[in-house]
């Protein structure tokens, strides 16, 4: 499996993470007095694909300059960081559907680069969650509607978890969308159904808005019916909403999380993503296979889940690189005659490189299989929903690889000593940005 090609491999399963993992042990008790040598990083990329991310690396940089650090930054000053990677066509919107691979190269090229951590969100909220709730679930003239509001600079968000779900965003959903004979009525009944920590959604012209769509039913009770979740697209200046920013936070401010209210808002018919479900002129319901899933409903959220997996990982790679680049260069006696060696060539830290260079490859490789599983059923079964065995793929990937890069970087923060405290050390806020990983879009894993 390891000789990718064109066409994506089936399913890993969690029994090919517990080969490699097998692998792995055996081959660190096998080899342990060669592993030493060296720090070279191996990529679980081809030579095609890694050239792909450093062309995403060099294309992305244009964007930097003259970008001031975030720390020193207003968020609307992001904003419109994020609006000139939006024009500049970073990210070719057509990849969501057409070459899914393509995005992850693309996000995984931005961890590259330090102090731009709310822009980074910016770019997985603007091109993952936002755009591709549209391009996955929006009809061609949706699609087509947001390839011009791209290339405008308009930006969007993604409006799903509600202040009353607290841990379980996404498995409780209040705010509701009803047909009312012409549109739809969109409203928070509840301070607990408002939405919470909406990345970009002080700034954001647009948000694709998850509710309950519910019609009139014949009912005595006066109930509504209820179709479950599904996905809206709307203009956030629409009169009826109210968005709030939320308060600072202890990093990363120059990124706007948003609480949203809705009251009363009135949106057309043609704002419902209607590729896989529609609402004609009479109120009549329709959905492909008689049914309007969940998991396709969200299904961008498990994407969400791979990006944040590789990035950690990545994180962690950088950090173990930085550590090590340090370890080479401090030297220490060794022995009476002031003989001395690196400090890196002390077993506690050649070991401990080894030890997380091998687990990092490990979920590397998973995480990148996985993907390419994504890849194959968006590419060739849209209309399906995802295999049981693919959602436990992602999750795994997602939980195991922040968890390993919390490890590390803990690992690491207390064994160089001194150097951890330091300006130019790879510590300090970015444990906060690893904790944003663990905790975002947790609950439904």
């Amino acid at each position: 499996r390891c000789a990718m090609s064109a066409n994506p491999m089936g399913v890993v399963g969690v029994a090919a993470l517990a080969v490699c993992a097998a692998t792995f042990l055996f081959w660190r008790s096998k080899s342990k007095p060669n592993r030493r040598k060296s720090q070279k990083v191996i990529s679980v990329y081809t030579e095609a694909e890694q050239a792909k991310i450093a062309a995403y690396e060099e294309k992305f940089s244009r964007f930097l300059s003259p970008l001031p650090p975030e720390d020193d930054i207003s968020f609307t000053a992001n904003h419109e960081a994020m609006k000139k990677v939006l024009t500049g066509q970073y990210i070719d919107i057509s990849h969501i559907i057409e070459q899914p691979m393509e995005v992850f190269y693309a996000h995984r090229a931005i961890v590259k680069y330090d102090n731009v951590c709310a822009l980074s969100i910016r770019c997985t909220v603007q091109y993952n969650l936002y755009c591709g709730s549209v391009m996955m679930l929006g009809s061609d003239e949706q699609r087509d509607w947001l390839r011009e509001t791209c290339e405008r600079g308009e930006t969007g968000c993604f409006a799903l978890t509600e202040i009353g779900a607290g841990v379980l965003s996404g498995l409780v959903l209040e705010a509701t969308c009803d047909w009312n004979g012409k549109g739809f009525t969109l409203n928070t009944p509840t301070d607990a159904a408002q939405k919470i920590w909406i990345s970009q959604g002080m700034t954001a012209r647009w948000a694709v808005v998850m509710a309950r769509l519910r019609f009139p039913s014949s009912s005595a009770d006066g109930e509504m019916e209820d179709k479950g979740a599904h996905a809206f697209l709307v203009d956030l200046r629409t009169p009826g909403f109210d968005i709030s920013s939320m308060a600072p936070k202890s990093q990363f401010n120059s990124l706007d999380n948003a609480r949203i209210a809705a009251k009363n808002v009135k949106l057309p018919r043609s704002s419902l993503l209607s590729r896989y479900c529609s609402v004609d002129t009479k109120g009549n319901y329709s959905a492909v296979g008689g049914r309007f899933s969940f998991l396709r409903v969200v299904s961008r959220l498990f994407t969400g889940r791979l990006c944040i997996a590789d990035t950690a990982l990545r994180v962690e790679e950088q950090t173990r690189l930085q550590c090590a680049e340090y370890l080479s260069q401090r030297r220490v006696y060794v022995d009476k005659f002031k003989n001395t060696v690196p400090l890196l060539e002390l077993p506690v830290f050649s070991d401990l490189a080894a030890d997380m260079a091998g687990v990092s490859r490990v979920l590397q490789k998973f995480v990148y299989l996985t993907e390419w599983d994504f890849s194959r059923h968006a590419t060739t079964t849209p209309e399906k929903d995802m295999s049981l065995q693919l959602v436990d793929d992602i999750c795994i990937c997602k939980m195991e690889g922040v968890e390993f890069t919390l490890h590390s970087h803990d690992k690491w923060r207390c064994e160089v000593g001194s150097f951890s405290v330091m300006a130019e050390a790879p510590f300090g806020h970015l444990k906060d940005i690893i904790l944003c990983m663990r905790f975002a879009e947790r609950s439904e894993e």
